[in-house]
């Protein structure tokens, strides 16, 4: 049996799960929701390092000495905040 939701509709009975399994559905959906931000993000800022360097500059993070380390894909990091 499928559950609609508006115009979606989820092959899982979402109204027949137990509250346990409802809340192990909704942190994973939260976890895969933040990966696929963390990626958008990172294409994002790839675009804008790779114009940067069309450009002829380097897009920087100063550290306690004031030294810039460039960023690139490995140095490239997107944590979250919690």
């Amino acid at each position: 049996m499928a559950t609609r939701i508006g115009r979606h509709i989820f092959d899982v009975d979402l109204e027949s799960m137990d509250v346990e399994k409802l809340a192990v559905l909704r942190d994973g959906c939260e976890h895969f929701i933040k990966e696929k931000h963390r990626e958008e993000i990172h294409k994002e800022l790839t675009k804008i390092n790779l114009l940067a360097h069309t450009y002829g500059f380097d897009i920087c993070v100063l550290d306690s000495d004031d030294y810039p380390q460039v960023m690139n894909e490995y140095t490239l990091a997107i944590k979250d905040r919690e």
